[in-house]
């Protein structure tokens, strides 16, 4: 998905031959860890062998899962040397990466290790991951990988068919005649669920309520973001609201932008009041 993406980067270093992309190393993937650690840490050198033998495990037994190694390495020569020599054979990020920085703020890590177990559109399914793995062990996965369906598996909303129009002027018309009130996409936007049109291109995204539902949906191309404002209506009605998308978060300004045009697919979608 685009938003993790944008929150990881595209590329990664690995322990074997060459580099990986995100769409090489982490897109297939169900379940995603981030393993934040530093060679100067006597924690991190213990954890990070037990951590290794884990990651075999779950890779023997086909799991969905990605570590990606996130450094707190002092220079580039000890990230590599503990990288190579200590690490499983999972996935970093290149050190220095403007990234990190980001991706420690996001996550508010405060102290290594600490391993945080994400879904496909970044949202975490355990934020402790360490003490997980540590009581039960490679069965934690299991647990782990339940949570990362039940998320996915919610079911999947229709996109209704339909060409976007814009319906502003019906609704600054409507607005109790004061021509000064603000207009909002709430106002001349209906709450319908969405119907998918058949054998036509689709995108997969997440929807995440105002009322803390989350919600797996797939939509046509194109669709408009109206639709798609008018389905988040349809799913939960809190008053005035605005959708916002992507990472860093930008509002969807525009019903008559397509998904496609938009860039939505894999990326999550939150409801926010105004």
């Amino acid at each position: 998905p685009d938003e993790l993406r944008n929150i990881l980067g595209d590329r990664f270093l690995t322990n074997e031959s060459g580099d990986k992309t995100f769409e090489t190393g982490i897109a297939s993937q169900q379940v995603i860890a981030l393993y934040f650690s530093a060679s100067w840490c006597p924690p991190c050198r213990q954890f990070t062998p037990y951590l290794a033998q884990l990651y075999s495990q779950w890779k023997k037994e086909n799991h969905k899962v990605e570590i990606v190694f996130i450094s707190g390495d002092k220079n580039e020569q000890e990230f590599s040397t503990y990288f190579s020599q200590h690490h499983g054979k999972w996935l970093a990020v290149p050190f220095g990466a403007p990234q990190i920085a980001a991706i420690n703020q996001r996550f508010q890590v405060r102290g290594i290790p600490t391993l945080i177990f994400l879904d496909a559109f970044g949202n975490v399914l355990d934020a402790n991951g360490r003490n997980s793995v540590q009581s039960q062990g490679a069965n934690a996965i299991h647990d782990i990988l339940q949570k990362a369906t039940a998320a996915a598996s919610q079911p999947k909303q229709q996109a209704f068919a339909g060409k976007g129009h814009s319906l502003k002027d019906e609704a600054a018309q409507d607005n109790d005649g004061d021509a000064d009130a603000p207009i909002s996409m709430y106002d001349y936007v209906q709450a319908k669920e969405l119907v998918l049109k058949d054998k036509e291109p689709t995108a997969n995204l997440q929807i995440v309520l105002l009322n803390g539902d989350k919600k797996t949906i797939t939509i046509n191309l194109d669709s408009t973001v109206g639709e798609l404002y008018g389905h988040a209506k349809w799913l939960h009605d809190p008053g005035r609201f605005i959708l916002l998308a992507g990472f860093p978060p930008k509002e969807l300004k525009d019903e008559t932008t397509t998904v496609k045009e938009a860039q939505l697919n894999g990326v999550r979608v939150t409801q926010k009041k105004i």
